[in-house]
């Protein structure tokens, strides 16, 4: 009994850890070039490979996203490469996250 005292929180901490996902959001990058942007129109153009959890799988398509935070057009200029996170609302796409590679 002493035995199985010591093994069963060791067991149940490795099945729980083994079932925690990656994180969303670093699960779901996807490598991307800015492409044009439209600051007035608040939206940015990126060539991007397939987004799976947008259902998006398509290889070098482009798309307009609009970013979720407008300080983001200061952040990237035509030309970046980026990994990006983005979802859709409203049948918008939106971008929520960007790293500059």
């Amino acid at each position: 009994m002493r035995y199985l005292s010591r093994i069963a929180p060791a067991a149940l901490l490795s099945v729980l850890l083994s079932s925690v996902p990656l994180s969303a959001q670093e699960s779901a990058l996807v490598n991307g070039e800015v492409a044009k942007i439209e600051e007035p129109a608040g939206k940015i153009t990126i060539k991007h490979g397939p987004i799976p959890s947008l259902a998006m799988n398509e290889e070098g398509k482009s798309d307009e996203f609009h970013p979720k935070d407008g300080l983001l057009f200061n952040a990237l200029q035509v030309g970046d490469k980026i990994r990006f996170t983005a979802e859709r609302v409203n049948g918008q796409l939106i971008v929520t996250r960007v790293e500059k590679q």
